[in-house]
């Protein structure tokens, strides 16, 4: 019905599709298909893990991304939902790595039986490595930082990963009748979770950049960052905030004292990244939180909406409202209205 709809407004309807977390069948992975970390943590660690992922009803348990079982049932899935309801194409969620709010010892993974050949001697004490070197204030960038711990071996294989992963599923369907959207971390975040901006755009039609400025939930920036922080305070006491919240900012490239007000500044500057990253490959869109959610701690009043959809026009970006339209204001759908 939604589609016989969309059709006779000349509006495309894309399937949503979550590739390796909280996936349509509903089912966790077991044990033997999750993302597994050093010091062996099945899909959650401890140190930034966020408390919330109970209450938002959704689990953020990542299957590994070579498991051959998810990519062919991925595969199939989608090629049928495609061909079955009429579909202009396929968005993909959840096609990354855990993040920093799953806990900062997922962010060194995977180490399952699949990802075996991977060397990881050098990440047991990558973590406290880490704290170590934000007491001492050497602020360095995520590049700078992986190659520092030696681990450059396991994000380039991450990054190999999620991208054979995309390819996969690409080469799956017929790509002469169906496009490939992508829902991708900001750019800040995203090489932490094996997400590469410039090897995907070749890959895909379309990418919605997770520019999330106010979002207290996985994929947020405020949630993202507030975690690695707190892991950081974990793994060593010594530190303050302020030291890891500066430390944090050089990680991600964001000027000093971004922390923790981000906002319309910010919003830009991940846009411009993101950019960058893309070219001319594929089409970008930008997606801003614009809900009062019942289910996250994130209420983005009318007032804070309009800032964030002027920061998307005045970048010359097209926009996507995120991420329930059922949660978004009516105040604030009118203004999104006066926008388009």
């Amino acid at each position: 019905m939604i589609i016989e709809v969309a059709r006779r407004f000349n509006t495309e309807v894309h399937l949503w599709y979550p590739v390796l977390a909280d996936r349509l069948d509903g089912q966790d992975p077991d044990e033997g298909s999750r993302v597994r970390s050093v010091g062996g943590y099945l899909g959650y660690g401890h140190h930034g893990l966020w408390e919330g992922f109970e209450e938002s009803g959704e689990s953020f348990l990542f299957h590994c991304p070579q498991d051959s079982e998810v990519i062919e049932h991925s595969i199939t899935e989608v090629r049928s939902l495609l061909d079955i309801h009429g579909f202009s194409g396929v968005f993909l969620d959840r096609i990354r790595y855990p993040s920093p709010a799953n806990g900062i010892e997922m962010l060194l993974s995977c180490f399952c039986d699949r990802c075996g050949a991977v060397n990881h001697s050098s990440t047991q004490d990558a973590l406290r490595f880490w704290g170590e070197l934000c007491q001492s204030g050497e602020f360095l960038s995520w590049d700078d930082l992986i190659i520092k711990s030696g681990l450059e071996e396991l994000f380039d294989s991450r990054t190999k990963h999620i991208t054979d992963l995309v390819t996969s599923i690409g080469d799956g369907i017929d790509r002469s009748k169906y496009l490939i959207g992508l829902d991708l971390f900001s750019p800040a975040l995203a090489s932490l979770v094996g997400q590469d901006y410039c090897r995907l755009a070749e890959i895909c039609d379309w990418i919605k950049a997770m520019t999330y400025t106010k979002a207290v939930g996985p994929a947020g920036l405020p949630l993202e960052v507030s975690s690695l922080i707190s892991a950081l305070q974990t793994l060593n006491p010594q530190v303050t905030a302020d030291q890891a919240s500066r430390w944090v900012e050089a990680l991600l490239g964001f000027d000093e004292n971004s922390i923790p007000s981000f906002g319309r500044k910010v919003l830009q500057q991940e846009i411009q990244r993101a950019k960058t990253a893309v070219a001319n490959h594929s089409e970008l869109v930008v997606g801003v939180e614009l809900v009062d959610h019942p289910q996250f701690p994130t209420t983005v009043s009318p007032q804070e909406a309009k800032e964030l959809i002027d920061g998307v026009r005045d970048s010359k970006q097209s926009l996507i409202a995120c991420w329930n339209l059922l949660y978004i204001p009516e105040e604030t759908q009118r203004i999104l209205a006066l926008n388009v």
